[in-house]
């Protein structure tokens, strides 16, 4: 078994009438997150230190040997990773990107295990959406739940929805 990996950019696509310089850099950086990925899976590092590069290359903090990120926030928004590596071993992150139209003391879906991000020797789940709801149903956990307890594969459970 080799390692797998699921990324991703937010919760939606990048529009199309997206600003050409916006829309570019929003794909640079996940063709970026996508390197990090493969080169660190490569290496060997553990699913757990996968997606955090991925999170920690989104955010505001510049990283060692990276550009800074213009205008102090997240380069592409939410992004979530998960990772399996050759021993099966699993790994999810998600990060909300930034502060950006937050409003002061919400807590979302992001740092709430088993809401938004789950994972077990199952699966590994990262989601984004409407916070609210995925607070509401810990879809994250529901998914892992329908693998570990009824035998479920994703694509069973995305029949039933």
């Amino acid at each position: 078994m080799g390692w797998a990996i699921a990324l991703h950019g937010g919760a939606g696509d990048i529009p199309r009438d997206l600003p050409p310089e916006l829309r570019e850099l929003r794909e640079s950086c996940l063709h970026r997150c996508l390197d990090i990925v493969i080169d660190a899976l490569n290496s060997h590092k553990s699913p757990l230190d996968v997606v955090e590069l991925v999170v920690d290359y989104t955010q505001p903090i510049s990283i060692v040997d990276e550009p800074p990120v213009p205008n102090g926030d997240s380069q592409i928004g939410t992004v979530g990773c998960v990772a399996v590596d050759s021993s099966g071993n699993l790994a999810a992150a998600t990060s909300t990107g930034g502060l950006v139209k937050k409003m002061v003391g919400r807590i979302g879906d992001t740092p709430l295990v088993g809401t938004g991000t789950h994972a077990n020797k199952f699966c590994a789940v990262s989601c984004t959406g409407k916070g609210k709801d995925i607070i509401r149903a810990t879809v994250a956990r529901d998914v892992a739940a329908l693998m570990e307890y009824k035998g479920l594969t994703l694509r069973k459970q995305q029949i039933m929805l």
